[in-house]
């Protein structure tokens, strides 16, 4: 059970561009370390469009949440 498990979470977009279907390729070692991104894609256009991995971005902001909540009560 994750630790954000009963917690409401929300994700905040600029924009919608829509739905694609495509494969996500890993990143590579390089950036074996970046959390919160599972991989990326190249799209028709060229560009590059990075799939978010939604649960460790919630680990994330949930532990640093935790780290600045005990900071506040020093």
């Amino acid at each position: 059970m994750a630790p954000f498990d009963h917690h409401k979470m929300g994700l905040v977009v600029d924009r919608f561009l829509g739905e694609l279907q495509t494969g996500i390729k890993p990143l590579g070692k390089i950036f074996e370390r970046l959390r919160g991104v599972a991989g990326a894609t190249i799209l028709r256009t060229g560009d590059i469009a990075l799939s978010l991995d939604v649960s460790e971005l919630a680990t994330i902001a949930h532990t640093r949440g935790d780290r600045a909540k005990k900071r506040q009560s020093r």
